[in-house]
């Protein structure tokens, strides 16, 4: 549904989670193959079996070479600028390329925290509106992912990992523009405490808080530790 209606032209964005993400998993190589700029956000849990409702990130890594830029988000803050940033990376005429943002399950889709919701004019004044690249239209015909010879196949395959490798400048530049509007400055790689420190913490989502609060607890027992916190994964 999601590579249908953004084909016709449809700004788009689902949601997923743990096996559903992995009942789709063909479509993830579509919805890239085909350079459609949907946002999904990830609510990373456990794959069965034994059935686990509890944060994992199994489920991610099974799709993180599927063509599409994934982001990691530390708290229900950062997942709701991560989607709005998702859009703007995502639609950039340099990118074309689908978003995932993830977060993970239960320690943010199900704990209560506060977030600041920036509001509907800010957001028009940062992602403005959507303009399709290419769409399906039945006065204008186009086809989109048919069938490609091997040569053809290639190229576009080769298309893909250069503009996924290349869209992490997008991404900072995105980055550094949500920063200037919103006050809210995200990296691509961030570090804690790591100029002092004798070994490093490296984390993906929302147990880098915690890390962050054993380093304090740590620095103030004398010991060094730092944190390195990844927030893009792909590229």
């Amino acid at each position: 549904a999601s590579v249908g209606a953004a084909a016709a032209g449809a700004r788009t964005f689902t949601s997923t989670s743990s096996l559903g993400l992995e009942l789709m998993h063909e479509i993830l190589f579509i919805a890239s193959g085909m350079r459609l700029p949907i946002v999904m956000a990830t609510v990373n849990r456990a794959l069965s079996s034994p059935l686990s409702i509890w944060g994992d990130h199994a489920d991610v890594m099974a799709a993180r070479d599927c063509g599409w830029i994934s982001l990691f988000c530390e708290n229900g803050q950062e997942v709701v600028d991560s989607i709005i940033m998702a859009f703007k990376i995502a639609e950039d005429r340099r990118v074309l390329l689908p978003v995932m943002v993830n977060l993970d399950g239960f320690s943010l889709s199900h704990v209560i925290e506060p977030i600041e919701f920036p509001s509907q004019e800010a957001v028009d004044q940062f992602l403005p509106s959507y303009s399709p690249a290419y769409s399906l239209y039945p006065d204008k015909p186009v086809t989109m992912g048919a069938y490609g010879m091997p040569e053809i196949y290639t190229e576009a395959r080769y298309a893909q990992e250069m503009a996924l490798v290349d869209s992490k400048a997008v991404v900072e530049e995105v980055f550094d523009a949500f920063g200037r509007q919103f006050g809210r400055q995200y990296k691509a790689v961030e570090t804690y405490n790591t100029d002092t420190s004798d070994f490093a913490y490296m984390i993906l989502g929302s147990a880098a808080e915690n890390v962050k609060t054993v380093i304090d607890d740590l620095k103030a027992e004398g010991k060094e530790a730092g944190l390195v916190q990844l927030r893009l994964f792909r590229p």
